[in-house]
C-alpha cells in the first residue's frame, strides 16, 4: 500500500497535467489564453517544466546549472565544438559534467524520488537571453526501487510518443513540455519553439 501511495502523490507532485505533446508552433504565443477566463499558460503551475522546479525557460546556460549544483556539477568546453582563432581555448557553455569528487553532491527530491544531475547538455539558441538552451539532462535515481516507481509513474502519466521516439530510435514519454527515457529528459518541439522566438512572416514564402 505505500508503494500505491507514493507513486500516487509522485504523480501529482512530480510534473504538471497530462497532455499530448504539441508539435514545434510558428510565432507560439504562450502568454494568450485560448479562452477569456483561463490562466495564460506562462502564468500555469506547470509552464515549461522539467522536474519539480526545473523549468527549460529557466536552466539556459551551463551557468545556471553550475549556480544551483556547485557540488555536483561543473561547466567544461565541449572539445568536439572548439573555437579557433581569437575564441580558441575560451571556455564554451557546451556541456556540464559531474564533478569527479562528487562526495559532497546532495540529491534533491521531488515527488519522494532522489535525484542527481548527472550531465546537461546545451546547445546554441539565439532566442533566449544567454543565446544557449539545455538539449539533454541525465537524472541519477541511485535506489532501484525508486527508478522502478519513477519510470513506472512517467509511463502510466504520459503516452508514448511514437512521432518522437522514432525521430530518436528511444522510446520517449513525453508531457506538453518534456520527454522522458528513463531518467534522461528532453524538452518537446513545441518547448523549443517556445524557446527560439522566431517571428515569422509566411506571407512572404
Amino acid at each position: 500500500m505505500k508503494i500505491k501511495s507514493s507513486l500516487l502523490v509522485f504523480s501529482l507532485v512530480l510534473l504538471g497535467a497530462c497532455s499530448n505533446p504539441t508539435a514545434y508552433q510558428v510565432n507560439p504565443k504562450p502568454d494568450e489564453p485560448t479562452e477569456q477566463q483561463e490562466v495564460p499558460e506562462s502564468q500555469q503551475e506547470d509552464y515549461m517544466r522539467i522536474l519539480g522546479d526545473l523549468r527549460w525557460d529557466k536552466y539556459i546556460s551551463a551557468s545556471d546549472w553550475v549556480r544551483d549544483f556547485p557540488k555536483c556539477l561543473k561547466r567544461e568546453r565541449n572539445p568536439v565544438h572548439q573555437d579557433f582563432g581569437e575564441n580558441s581555448g575560451k571556455i564554451r557553455e557546451d556541456v556540464v559534467r559531474p564533478i569527479d569528487d562528487d562526495k559532497n553532491c546532495t540529491p534533491f527530491t521531488v515527488g519522494g524520488i532522489n535525484f542527481y544531475v548527472v550531465y546537461v547538455g546545451l546547445d546554441k539558441n539565439s532566442g533566449t537571453k544567454t543565446g544557449f538552451m539545455t538539449t539533454n539532462i541525465d537524472f541519477r535515481i541511485p535506489d532501484n526501487s525508486q527508478y522502478r516507481a519513477f519510470e513506472a509513474a512517467i509511463k502510466k502519466k504520459y503516452e508514448l510518443n511514437v512521432d518522437e521516439s522514432e525521430k530518436t530510435n528511444v522510446p520517449l514519454y513525453c508531457s506538453k513540455y518534456t520527454c522522458w527515457n528513463g531518467s534522461t529528459a528532453t524538452p518537446t518541439a513545441y518547448t523549443i519553439s517556445l524557446l527560439d522566438k522566431v517571428a515569422v512572416n509566411s506571407s512572404e514564402f
